[in-house]
């Protein structure tokens, strides 16, 4: 398991490089160039925001259980 793990961090660290070397700019479905650091940084934000999108809705949904009929008075929840 560790070595999948290791693997396919270095395949990411060297699709990086690759990328950041690479002197043609990417080229978009829309026929605009890019460069590739900002594409990368891009594409991070994308996967961050997805993330942070994902664990807030799932706060909600566990909230909302807590929240629940059968629960109220067995357990206190801070307002966030």
């Amino acid at each position: 398991m560790k070595t999948l793990v290791y693997f396919s961090l270095l395949l990411v660290i060297s699709f990086i490089v690759i990328s950041c070397k690479k002197e043609s700019p990417f080229l978009l479905r829309s026929g605009k160039s890019i460069n590739s650091i900002d594409y990368i940084q891009n594409q991070f934000l994308i996967f961050k925001e997805s993330i942070f999108s994902f664990t807030s809705t799932i706060q909600d949904r566990i909230r909302d259980y807590y929240k629940n009929e059968t629960f109220k008075g067995k357990l206190k929840i801070k307002n966030v």
